[in-house]
């Protein structure tokens, strides 16, 4: 059990240095960020006072390397957008990502496993032939795209659930008023996809 736990300890670790270096070099590749974050009226010197200022005046090792060894002390550094620590940011928003996320994985298993069960003793059944399709359909649409529809067919045509994150956010809602619902609409952008992995399992 050790020696499992330290391998996929490992594998996170590596697969988490390996997302920032393709992040990393990605966002270099789409351009110089000064000329975005500067306003139109900068003249080339502060461009290049705040290149220096932000660091984007070394090379790109030395920008990663500078990078990994202030995240590892835990500073991510200040965001461009917000003018703030990006670690208090995601502290803010990681709560709600935490119900979005295990309220989604409570509705999909308690829809997935039944008629999983259901379907794997009555095959060739009606209820059977239909989870089979939603499974594959919920395999085969982008949980992005899905999930900005069904936001606004419950939430926004039918008003059936709140688009807004919170009761305390309600700039995030198209509603006329805050719903005090603090469940999210955004509830249903995930249990497609996974109500139809734990379902394609439960049938294997």
């Amino acid at each position: 059990m050790q020696r499992y736990l330290l391998s996929r300890l490992l594998q996170a670790l590596v697969s988490i240095v390996a997302a920032s270096i393709v992040i990393f070099v990605v966002v270099r590749l789409t351009g110089d960020p000064m000329q975005v974050l500067m306003p139109p009226e900068a003249t080339q010197a502060d461009i290049a006072a705040a290149r220096v200022a932000y660091g984007f005046d070394k090379s790109w090792p030395e920008q990663y390397g500078v990078f990994l060894t202030h995240a590892v002390q835990g500073d991510f550094g200040n965001s461009l957008r917000f003018r703030r620590p990006a670690l208090d940011l995601v502290r803010e928003r990681y709560p709600y990502s935490l119900l979005l996320g295990g309220a989604a994985l409570v509705f999909a298993l308690s829809v997935a496993l039944p008629v999983g069960v259901y379907s794997a003793v009555h095959r060739g059944t009606g209820l059977d032939y239909f989870s089979r399709g939603m499974a594959a359909f919920g395999q085969a649409v982008p949980p992005f795209w899905l999930g900005l529809v069904l936001i606004l067919v419950f939430g926004v045509i039918f008003h059936v659930l709140p688009t807004c994150v919170s009761a305390h956010r309600p700039t995030w809602s198209y509603r006329p008023s805050p719903s005090p619902w603090p469940w999210p609409g955004t509830l249903l952008a995930s249990p497609g996809r996974v109500c139809s992995r734990y379902y394609s399992r439960t049938m294997c």
